[in-house]
């Protein structure tokens, strides 16, 4: 079954007649592309926790029109954000979907001392969410955060950080059962001795017993290490 992310501009959803309709970009997408026919179902995803099930009535040259047959609600699976440093675009791209697809509450990215230095295109990134979460069938949009350096980042809206870190000696970083945890990864050349020291204050550190990791392996391995 095909999920649609329910965003207002191009798709609509009336509970009262228990109807929908695709229209824009992601009906040309369907229609033209996927060639999406009359009868198939689509999941239709709010990004807030509430999918509808629907069933297509009618294909035109730019609409898709259908019905509403079922409705779901799940809770958030677990309670992880990533703070990632900056990294290259490609990279970049790979982490922000891994992120979603395995159900990261929230990503933040920050300017590191080492980060990659490239413009960040927020709207892209909300595409990339978007395609992520219609691939993965993930209820939860995640929003994507910028921060100018890893002090401006608000670690106090989190119950718990855990760094993955090269370096530490330390493996302290199970996460606490039921508390808001933020990951945190470096970006490809690290995170700075600064940075550390400042982490060091609030933060738990996990060494994975691997070789060294592309950042979003890295990543991937870190969220899988705390689920």
């Amino acid at each position: 079954m095909r999920s649609i992310y329910l965003d207002k501009e191009h798709v609509s959803v009336s509970l009262e007649n228990k109807t929908f309709r695709i229209m824009g970009k992601p009906a040309f997408h369907l229609i033209k592309v996927i060639r999406i026919g009359v009868l198939e179902e689509v999941l239709l995803i709010d990004g807030q926790g509430v999918a509808y099930r629907g069933q297509v009535k009618e294909v035109s040259k730019k609409n898709i029109e259908g019905t509403i047959v079922d409705s779901y609600k799940k809770d958030p699976q677990h309670s992880i954000s990533v703070l990632v440093g900056l990294v290259k675009k490609d990279a970049l791209d790979s982490m922000i979907k891994m992120s979603v697809e395995l159900g990261a509450n929230r990503i933040l990215l920050f300017a590191g001392e080492f980060s990659a230095k490239h413009k960040v295109n927020p709207q892209r990134l909300r595409s990339l969410c978007i395609s992520a979460l219609e691939q993965s069938n993930n209820y939860y949009l995640p929003s994507v955060e910028w921060y100018a350096n890893i002090e401006s980042v608000p670690f106090e809206d989190f119950e718990h950080t855990i760094t993955f870190h090269l370096s530490t000696k330390e493996n302290r970083g199970k996460k606490p059962a039921g508390k808001s945890t933020l990951l945190v990864v470096g970006p490809e050349g690290g995170l700075s001795s600064r940075e550390v020291a400042y982490l060091e204050g609030f933060s738990s550190f996990v060494t994975l017993p691997t070789p060294i990791l592309r950042a979003p392996t890295a990543l991937a391995a870190a969220i899988g290490h705390l689920l």
